[in-house]
């Protein structure tokens, strides 16, 4: 196998002869502990690894399943599994940061937000945008009585803001109904690119068409939704939209990457809050190339821009200091730090 993913990928469709998976079984395959686990779970479909398979999964060190379901991108399916499982042993820590974690199903946030800890609810219930893109969830607390009552009032509003019927949005496709009538060209009309794709929840997984038009008439709470868990395709639409909610879930989304990120920083018309959110973020402003677009996009705030320009080479500081579009104190340090290296 070329890595551990193709194993999952081969178990998932039934590529993999019985040879194969008694070495996986028996971890005569080298594998780290996550993959491992998704194998065993894989492996429960089989009639004749079934038994092995659960006796492992029985014995596994609940750390390991407590680090996984704080582990970025976990599959649903899985996670859910491992969950329910094993909830009465994960510990009260591991909740924490399992609600922190916005890769995590609705499932799991349904039957914590279930509980009776107050102090894991109140976490629970200050995840915005983590309970937009799950409505049952913010139901679920809503109707918790062990919730502060301040807290589900507010959850109640939000709720009603963000969630339910929109008469606005269905004013908006009555004028557009009308404008449709109304202009009836001969002209053919430059048609919006469609994105298919495969939209997986956990409990299902079917393919959905969608265009900018489709993600413009969403309700924030869908946008939500599709920012976190959608492809490439619908995250490059949302990071423009209006709603800064919409824009932060972009960014938080478990499958955005660093080459999205970069592109998102090179965008001059992009939002400021987006641009803040980057550039306090360690491990992308770490990549040279994030760093660069950063320091080339005129909404960065100047206090990051003058920070980076050290760990700039010469060729970069120099298109700096003729990029009239930087801010005069930026390209100043930048022609310093030139004249600096250059020992004068």
């Amino acid at each position: 196998m070329k890595n551990d993913q193709e194993i999952i990928e081969k178990l998932k469709i039934g590529g993999l002869d019985s040879s194969i998976k008694e070495f996986i079984i028996e971890r005569t395959i080298p594998l780290s502990k996550f993959v491992y686990l998704h194998a065993l779970y894989l492996l429960l479909e089989d009639s004749y690894f079934k038994n092995q398979s659960q006796k492992r999964i029985d014995n596994i060190d609940i750390t390991t399943v407590e680090e996984y379901l704080s582990e970025n991108n976990v599959d649903f399916k899985l996670a859910n599994y491992l969950y329910f499982k094993f909830k009465d042993r994960i510990g009260r820590e591991a909740i924490k940061k399992i609600i922190n974690n916005f890769s995590i199903p609705p499932l799991i946030l349904i039957d914590i937000g279930k509980g009776d800890d107050k102090e894991i609810l109140e976490l629970l219930s200050y995840k915005q945008i983590k309970l937009l893109a799950h409505p049952e969830v913010i139901e679920t607390l809503i109707n918790n009585e062990f919730l502060d009552r301040e807290r589900r009032y507010y959850l109640k509003e939000m709720k009603e803001r963000f969630i339910d019927v929109v008469e606005e949005e269905e004013e908006i496709e009555e004028i557009n109904k009308e404008e449709e009538e109304i202009e009836e060209i001969s002209e053919v009309e430059e048609e919006e690119e469609e994105v298919e794709f495969e939209f997986d929840m956990g409990d299902d997984q079917s393919k959905i068409k969608i265009n900018q038009n489709d993600i413009k008439k969403m309700s924030v709470g869908n946008k939500i939704k599709f920012a976190l868990f959608g492809p490439k395709e619908v995250r490059k639409m949302l990071i423009i939209d209006p709603n800064r909610l919409v824009r932060e879930a972009v960014l938080m989304s478990p499958k955005i990457t660093e080459t999205e990120i970069e592109s998102f920083a090179k965008q001059k018309g992009i939002a400021e809050d987006v641009i803040r959110k980057i550039t306090i973020n360690k491990k992308w402003v770490s990549k040279y190339s994030i760093s660069l677009s950063l320091l080339k996009n005129p909404k960065t705030p100047i206090g990051f821009s003058l920070n980076v320009l050290d760990k700039l080479i010469n060729r970069d500081l120099k298109l700096i200091v003729k990029d009239k579009d930087i801010p005069d104190p930026v390209r100043k340090k930048a022609k310093l730090i030139i004249r600096r290296k250059a020992g004068g």
